[in-house]
């Protein structure tokens, strides 16, 4: 069945025409995704302009070559495709192209158009915003969403691909119609890859599958299920959508008894859930968990709560609420900020003061002096650094890796530090990168702050047999 959204995101592209300038953030799916929202998946033959559309905008002309899944019975589509930018490269003529239908009209699922250049398949991300969609290697799938493919696909490894997507979406639907709690909860989880933090890859994308399987297992009553999906998706959280009914993510995320970090994704997800900004009793529990025994509570409380700070009002009455409840925030993140001393929860910290609160810090007495977090970005740690006093000096900084007992430097970094009183800085490697070896790490980062080494620990990083890294909760 076409979702609502593509129908949306159609209607959108039909308006704008050509004229990409006016485009929004254009997500992108993996072939999962593509595949899940699609009637028909094709490979076709481009032999010219189509007929204009309804709204008169210029269409091309396919001729279908072959049926890969579902059914279609034109020999020939005019789909509008220039959203889909090609410019200084010599494509082939065939294509493969994920199709849905709306008012009886073809068009290609957003994302959904694969090229093929000197053999070679490549996918369509949206790199600048605004901006078209624009060619990237498509890899094994759909570990190259997030930067964990070292090879490019050729058409046949793309019909495998598509086959081996084709299955998941199945395994989904079929975990589905499961009524033992368990056992369905189980056959949605085997449809993931484990947990990891999402990278700042390029473009938006979206994962349709986790979307879908959150909702399936919030409606049958598993919540904790839906969270153990969320865990498991590589979409930025920003993006994500309401899965759960606000109450019952407040009865999990302040409930001691259950996983901490499932407890903080539960927060997560009431910070973005769109009833939570007037809820005086939620705001006021996820202020509370300031306190949680948990450091990943305390951190995901601090960015909920810091995201008040951000929202307006217009009817008088909830801006007077809005602004009783912004004090009493303020409040308790600040005598929090005093007494904290874990790194990850004072990284929260300090981020909310810069982006939500926009405030300086406030007096702080105990240790640690500054706080990290790290990022993967394709073959590169990201390692952000704040400061959590004035006057304080960063003047070195390095990446360890330790696997095994035995320490290693990174050799592929970059970390850079940001002080209130302009005292920014880094350092970032220049050599190629080197990657880390098969494994799983422990990390941190060593600095050298007021004269002082001091390491800070990053969390576990995990490097697998194509020498691509990711984070692991």
């Amino acid at each position: 069945m076409v979702r609502w959204f593509v129908v949306l995101v159609l209607a959108v592209a039909l308006t704008v025409r050509a004229s990409v300038a006016q485009a929004k953030m254009m997500e992108h799916f993996d072939l999962g995704g593509l595949v899940a929202q699609s009637e028909a998946v094709v490979i076709a033959d481009r032999i010219g302009a189509g007929a204009p559309g309804g709204n008169g905008e210029p269409t091309t002309r396919y001729k279908i070559v072959k049926v890969l899944r579902g059914a279609i019975a034109d020999t020939a589509v005019d789909v509008w495709d220039q959203i889909y930018r090609t410019n200084g490269h010599a494509i082939d003529a065939r294509v493969v192209m994920f199709l849905a239908r709306h008012h009886k009209q073809w068009f290609i699922v957003p994302s959904g158009l694969r090229v093929i250049e000197r053999g070679g398949v490549f996918r369509f991300t949206q790199q600048r915003n605004p901006g078209p969609y624009e060619m990237v290697h498509q890899g094994h799938d759909p570990e190259d969403q997030w930067g964990k493919s070292d090879v490019q696909l050729d058409l046949a490894g793309l019909e495998q691909a598509i086959a081996a997507a084709g299955r998941r979406v199945d395994a989904l639907a079929a975990a589905g119609k499961l009524t033992d709690v368990a056992k369905r909860r189980a056959a949605v989880l085997a449809v993931f890859a484990p947990p990891a933090i999402p990278g700042p890859g390029p473009g938006f994308y979206a994962d349709v599958l986790a979307r879908d399987a959150r909702a399936l297992l919030a409606t049958q009553g598993d919540l904790e299920g839906a969270l153990l999906v969320d865990a498991r998706d590589r979409t930025e959280p920003w993006q994500r959508r309401d899965f759960a009914a606000l109450l019952d993510l407040v009865a999990y995320a302040k409930e001691a008894k259950y996983p901490a970090d499932l407890r903080a994704l539960a927060i997560g997800a009431i910070s973005r859930h769109g009833r939570y900004w007037n809820d005086a009793a939620t705001v006021r529990m996820v202020i509370a968990q300031l306190d949680d025994p948990d450091p990943r509570v305390r951190a995901a409380a601090c960015d909920a709560a810091a995201r008040l700070a951000n929202v307006s009002a217009s009817d008088p009455a909830q801006r007077k609420l809005l602004a009783q409840l912004v004090a009493e925030t303020r409040a308790a993140i600040a005598r929090r900020f005093a007494i904290e001393t874990d790194n990850r929860v004072l990284h929260a910290f300090a981020k909310a003061y810069e982006h939500q609160l926009r405030a300086p810090l406030p007096p702080r007495t105990a240790l640690p002096l500054v706080a990290a977090r790290a990022r993967i970005d394709g073959a590169w740690l990201l390692i952000d650094v704040q400061c959590l006093r004035p006057k304080i000096r960063i003047t070195k900084g390095k990446v360890i890796a330790t696997h095994n007992g035995k320490s290693d430097d990174v050799k592929t970094f970059s970390v850079a530090w940001h002080c209130r009183d302009e005292r920014a800085g880094g350092v970032q490697t220049k050599d190629p990168a080197v990657p880390l070896a098969t494994g799983r790490y422990a990390l941190a980062v060593e600095l050298v702050v007021d004269q002082v080494t001091v390491q800070l620990p990053l969390g576990e990083l995990e490097s697998d047999a194509h020498a691509a890294m990711e984070l692991v909760p």
